[in-house]
């Protein structure tokens, strides 16, 4: 969802569980999870994502691809469910200056 204020767009990411997978020929409980992360507009929005991930306890590594829309976490499922990751990105609200935020839906820059 977009809301524009008189000098910043606040973003809330639209989120999806993309996938989930155990370490191939693995046991345990470490599992690896995609999510797609719609509305990610700059690295700072990525930088944030992927704090708020690796602050869930029970995640060993997060990290967020501007590119691809995605964010890759690495966790312990035996602590911790997808559904907190979702609720992590979900609750990230991704502040944007408006002039740069047109300029880059204009395709002039970030």
């Amino acid at each position: 969802m977009l809301r524009i204020l008189p000098h910043r767009a606040f973003i809330e990411p639209v989120v999806s569980l993309d996938r989930v997978a155990a370490p191939d020929g693995g046991s345990g409980a470490e599992s690896t999870a995609v999510l797609r992360v719609d509305g990610l507009l700059c690295s700072l929005c990525a930088a944030n994502v992927r704090g708020r991930l690796q602050a869930i306890d029970g995640v060993y590594e997060a990290s967020v691809s501007l590119d691809d829309g995605e964010a890759t976490v690495r966790f312990d499922s035996e602590r911790v469910h997808t559904d907190a990751f979702v609720s992590a990105v979900e609750a990230s609200v991704l502040l944007r200056p408006v002039r740069r935020w047109l300029a880059k839906l204009a395709g002039h820059g970030a």
